[in-house]
């Protein structure tokens, strides 16, 4: 039990890794699952209430915030997941 954290936030971590670079990839810019085109406005609504209206190149500009704090999010897990994974491993007499 006290590996299985560590393990769970390894595998979130590169989860993250691979949706932020996914992301990142994309050539089309998108609001909420929808491609958006030059023109269009991209309106976020929270309890029906409009909370944001971006246009393209902002809604652009958030998608690519978007990947980069995934990898960055991402890493802290697998970095800190598998520092921890390896400290209770050397603790429990186990060789890695």
């Amino acid at each position: 039990m006290r590996i299985i954290r560590p393990i769970f936030a390894v595998v979130l971590g590169i989860f993250l890794i691979f949706v932020g670079m996914n992301q990142l990839n994309k050539t089309d810019v998108t609001c909420g699952g929808q491609i958006m085109t030059e023109g269009d406005q991209c309106r976020e609504t929270k309890h029906g209430a409009t909370t944001a209206v971006r246009d393209y190149n902002a809604q652009k500009s958030d998608n690519t915030t978007t990947g980069w704090g995934g990898i960055g999010l991402g890493a802290l897990f697998l970095i800190g997941g598998g520092v921890l994974l390896v400290s209770r491993l050397n603790r429990s007499g186990a060789s890695v």
